[in-house]
């Protein structure tokens, strides 16, 4: 029997590059549903295969980077012991709210995603596309 998603719960990451290793910033992730996933993954390429000039070449574009911020801007859902550059106090996440599919998501808000290195980015979006769910009954099996 197939169980569905909890795209509720949530599950804690640390980066690998964390240099706090007593106190490190804690990423909660969470699922994407079904269509948000869809939706961003297929925002992601486009391909035009033929034009009316048969010299030209195929083109392709791929927008690695914006996915990996679509992935982390929805995939994201808390962030613990994220410390603001200028105060160097830990940020108290305040979620934004955008209505899409006809729900509303909680979002990263795009002051916090732009607070974030490009590299810390890549990894959180590969670690959401890993999709790991891990239910209270799997963990005791």
């Amino acid at each position: 029997m197939i169980t569905g998603v909890n795209i509720y719960e949530t599950r804690d990451y640390v980066s690998k590059d964390d240099p706090d290793k007593e106190k490190p910033t804690i990423f909660k992730i969470g699922l994407l549903d079904s269509q948000m996933k869809s939706h961003i993954l297929d925002k992601v390429s486009d391909f035009e295969l033929s034009s009316d000039n048969p010299d030209d070449d195929t083109k392709i574009n791929y927008r690695t980077n914006e996915r990996n911020l679509s992935l982390v801007k929805f995939g994201v859902k808390d962030i613990e012991n994220l410390l603001d550059p200028q105060t160097a106090e830990p940020i108290k996440i305040k979620p934004d709210t955008v209505n899409r599919f006809g729900k509303s998501y909680e979002i990263l808000p795009d002051r916090i995603l732009n607070m974030l290195r490009l590299k810390i980015i890549t990894e959180l979006a590969l670690e959401i596309l890993k999709e790991v769910n891990i239910t209270k009954e799997a963990e005791k099996n």
